[in-house]
């Protein structure tokens, strides 16, 4: 059996619970194999998924309710007789009851728009990147570029620009428990982490699976499903943290805790989808980023257990 990869036991886990884009490795004698099982779903789909929602079928999409502070639960919501769509579309307020709510656009109003954005110090991350998606939704709506390629750039370039500035460390190497870097103490690593997904389902579904099957049949109820996910997250970082760690291994442990901890963050975001589709899309790219640094740390753990002839 070849020792470089990871056990059978944390490959049926990793297979099941970061589904997508993760890494299988193939087990055979006297040969090295990693082969790369690519799903269904990628990143262009979920964020089809996503800007594709409209919930109360006004023709509105849920992100651009989001943007136009509309409700994606009213298909009129300022109740003037027109829907949210169709006053936009005439250059009217979906906020206020017409006839009266014109709005004026030009291109003062928008350098003035990137203007505010830039000296407003104040606004969170996702509140930047609604403005800069609003701002650039502006200027495509006033070249009649809406729902087209131009669109998918410009939610593509502001999507991979969050995600970017997104990665947090919320853990250091000073919340690991360090021991010397002793034959007894690296199999005690291994074994614990062995036992540690031993004890995981198998049922566990990945969040990104979860999430295109809510949006598929527009039931948020499915969305629960995560809540579990989150509560396993959670444990495995306990778990890690509590863990009598070999020094030559401490920055490989806080990499898995870290991107546990990030993964927890992008599926609560994922789980808002329905009320904030925004910040759900820059997170459901985010956590496939995270989940493919996951599986590739488990295989660099893996790589140190065979060059230290540690049983795993």
């Amino acid at each position: 059996m070849n020792k470089y990869l990871p056990s059978k036991k944390v490959l049926a886990f990793l297979g099941v619970v970061f589904v997508i884009f993760s890494i299988i490795f193939i087990f055979k004698r006297f040969q090295n194999r990693v082969s790369t099982y690519i799903p269904n779903i990628n990143k262009e789909e979920i964020t089809e998924e996503i800007i594709s929602l409209d919930s109360d079928g006004d023709g509105l999409k849920d992100w651009e309710e989001v943007l136009w502070k509309t409700d994606p639960n009213n298909p009129d919501t300022d109740e003037d007789g027109t829907s949210d769509n169709d006053e936009i579309s005439l250059n009217r307020n979906p906020l206020i009851a017409g006839p009266n709510d014109e709005i004026t656009e030009n291109k003062n109003n928008i350098q003035k728009l990137t203007s505010d954005l830039r000296s407003n110090t104040g606004l969170n991350q996702t509140d930047i990147f609604a403005q800069e998606l609003f701002i650039g939704y502006l200027a495509l709506k006033q070249e009649n570029k809406l729902g087209t390629e131009d669109q998918d750039k410009l939610i593509q370039a502001i999507v991979g620009k969050n995600i970017q500035s997104n990665n947090k460390e919320n853990y250091f190497i000073e919340d690991l428990i360090l021991v010397s870097d002793n034959q007894d103490n690296r199999q005690k690593y291994a074994d614990e982490l062995k036992n540690m997904f031993s004890k995981l389902s198998s049922d566990m579904r990945s969040d990104i699976i979860i999430l295109k099957e809510a949006l598929d049949k527009d039931d948020i109820k499915i969305l629960k499903e995560a809540e579990e996910n989150i509560i396993v997250y959670t444990n495995l970082m306990s778990i890690l943290l509590n863990m009598e760690t070999p020094f030559d291994l401490g920055s490989l442990n806080l990499q898995i805790i870290n991107l546990l901890s990030n993964i927890i963050i992008d599926t609560k975001k994922m789980k808002a989808v329905f009320i904030d589709p925004i910040s759900a899309l820059i997170a459901s790219q985010q956590y496939i980023e995270d989940e493919n640094k996951l599986i590739m740390t488990f295989s660099e753990i893996g790589v140190y257990f065979n060059e230290n002839n540690i049983d795993y």
